[in-house]
This record gives structure tokens, sequence and C-alpha cells, in this order.
């Protein structure tokens, strides 16, 4: 079971917001200054998020287009549901071979000097990032003091270095991508374009949001909102369609 996630207020440190936004001219401003960024239609997807894109009998989805949108992610990402990891444990659909290996296939292939730049940035990333963190926290009285790892770090850096959208859940991810200016999609964002490609049935799409509800699943903390405005519908419960028709 995952801790329920935090609201989010508004961020009021002045001193890391400055640290912020240093660090965003930073990103900027790569290595190679006569390299222009190409824009692409790309979402990399944080392993929150394609867990629980895998809990719909949708095949393929990673390193698929849906909605004009590519979905990747990172290698860093991917060892995150390797075969001898603890998140096989937990969710245990993520062993299927066919997964595994369509994950692998869509991990980006990085050159220099971009590989270079985006671990730069990532260095930034974790010292800056957690600064913010830290004060929200302390601000917010939160119960724990959240940090990014160095797999949040690297997806948040390779989406603003590549200059494409990040897809989490996990709201200090969330925060810290907010802050530099990253589009960011959920879970349920990336069902919607899955829907909207024709890949998705409406019976599926509830049924998949239903079982995130079965277990719990600390999905983006305005996830019901959201839901109602892509789709046009309440949210599902962890009711079985069945009680709730009933």
């Amino acid at each position: 079971m995952q801790a329920s996630p935090v609201a989010l207020a508004p961020v009021r440190c002045h001193e890391t917001r400055s640290a912020i936004v240093a660090m965003q001219l930073h990103w900027a401003h790569p290595h190679n200054p006569s390299m222009p960024k190409v824009k692409k239609k790309i979402i990399i997807v944080d392993t929150n998020c394609y867990i629980r894109l895998y809990c719909s009998p949708v095949r393929p989805i990673m390193g698929h287009e849906f909605g004009g949108y590519q979905l990747f992610t990172i290698t860093e990402l991917k060892l995150e549901t390797d075969l001898n990891s603890d998140v096989i444990a937990r969710n245990p659909w993520m062993a299927n071979v066919d997964i595994q290996t369509e994950l692998a296939s869509a991990c980006l292939k990085l050159r220099e000097p971009k590989k270079s730049n985006i671990a730069n940035v990532a260095n930034t990333t974790r010292k800056v990032g957690n600064l913010l963190l830290q004060k929200y926290c302390k601000a917010q009285s939160t119960e724990r003091l959240r940090t990014l790892s160095s797999a949040d770090c690297a997806a948040l850096a390779t989406a603003d270095v590549l200059d494409v959208c990040l897809a989490t859940d996990e709201w200090p991810l969330r925060l810290v991508a907010e802050s530099v200016g990253v589009k960011l999609f959920t879970s349920v964002g990336i069902l919607r374009l899955m829907e909207s490609a024709g890949s998705l049935t409406i019976e599926t799409r509830i049924e998949t949001v239903r079982s995130w509800c079965l277990t719990n699943e600390a999905l983006h903390r305005d996830w019901k909102t959201e839901y109602r405005e892509f789709f046009g519908d309440e949210p599902p419960d962890a009711q079985s369609a069945k009680s709730q028709s009933a």
C-alpha cells in the first residue's frame, strides 16, 4: 500500500525559487549552444505511471504512439522493475516477458553531448530540487521529508534537456518539475490519450482505474477532478461494476 499523496500548497520559498530559476537557466544553455533544441511529441513515463498503465489489457503500450504522443522511458526507470527488484513482488504482472521486452525496447537511446548534459543537469536537479522539497515539507509540516531519487532526477533532466514531457503521479517530482516548466502528464492523462487513439474502450478505462482504487494506488492528488474533466464521468471506486449497478 502506498502513502497518500500530500496536497500541494503554493511554494513561498523565495530563496529556493531563485535557486530553481538559476538551475533552469543552466539547463537552457547546453554545452553546445549552436545545437538547436528539437521539439518532439514524446512523453518520458515514470515507473509509477507505466506500472499502472500495464494494469490495462492494452498491448503494446511503451514505445508506441497514442494521441500524437510516443511513450518512452529511460534505463534508470526501467531498472526499477527488473525481475530481481522488490517492485515485482508488489506488482507481479510486471514480470511478464512481453512487458519486460517492451520496456527494454522503449528506453531512450542517448548520445553525446546530450548524455553528458543530462547527467550534469540531473546532479544539479538533485541538489536544488531536494532543497526545494526540504523547504516545502518544513513549511507544510509533512510527516516525513521527501527527496528525489537518482532515477527521478534522471527522468526530469532527460525531459528538460530534450524538451519533452514527463508523466508521473509522484507529487515531489511533480513539484520540482513544475518549478522548472516541464510539461506534465498523469496516469489518468495517459489513459485519455490511449482512449482518444481508439486503443482503450470506455469499459476498459473504468476497470483499469477501478483496479488502481482496489490497490490503493497513490494517484495524483487531483486525479478525480482530472477524470471528470477528461471523460465527463464520475471516477470509479473500488467497488465492482456489478455491485455499483445493483
